[in-house]
């Protein structure tokens, strides 16, 4: 929607999660920046930055939850946050 402000702002995100009928802590954000990261933080989302995007800095000082090189252990990490693995 146009009348909501732009990530790293949470609105966004924030309006979604609540459409769909969940909570934040039961949300997770997959990203390739560091603007992802910070929006998924600042929501208070489960963050996984993938490392192929836009972002040039340093993955690592991201704060991301995760970092993947690839989509392939997203799966995997949805498995890890709901205790099946």
């Amino acid at each position: 929607r146009p009348d909501l402000a732009k990530k790293p702002d949470p609105t966004m995100l924030r309006e979604a999660i609540m459409a769909i009928g969940c909570r934040p802590e039961e949300t997770m954000m997959v990203g390739d920046s560091d603007v992802d990261a910070q929006t998924a933080s600042a929501t208070g989302c489960v963050s996984v930055i993938v490392q192929n995007g836009y972002f040039s800095g340093d993955y690592t000082a991201l704060g991301a939850d995760y970092l993947t090189a690839d989509m392939t252990p997203v799966l995997g990490i949805i498995d890890t946050i709901n205790g099946r693995s």
